[in-house]
């Protein structure tokens, strides 16, 4: 379950699904991630297809998906919950 995001755009894209500042063939990808990372319980139910999951962090905690090799979710997951979930852009 996705308990904060780390800046309001990510916020809005997972409330209304699209930002003016995001590719529009980038939506479906990004929605149904922030979708699946909500729903999920553990790190397990996090499984995309073409997407690469990453560990970000040693010890690892914070993770991230890469989309079409330039966007990434990020996302720190602690006890089955994901925080400071931020979509970011990366090129």
């Amino acid at each position: 379950m996705i308990m904060n995001f780390f800046d309001s755009l990510t916020e809005i894209l997972f409330q209304e699904g699209q930002h003016p500042r995001v590719a529009a063939d980038v939506y479906l990808p990004v929605r149904k991630g922030l979708s699946k990372l909500h729903y999920a319980t553990d790190l397990q139910d996090l499984r995309f297809p073409r997407a690469e999951r990453v560990f970000l962090d040693k010890p690892p905690h914070r993770y991230g998906f890469w989309f079409y090799h330039q966007y990434c979710l990020t996302f720190d997951w602690y006890e089955g919950q994901a925080h400071n979930v931020r979509f970011e852009d990366r090129r």
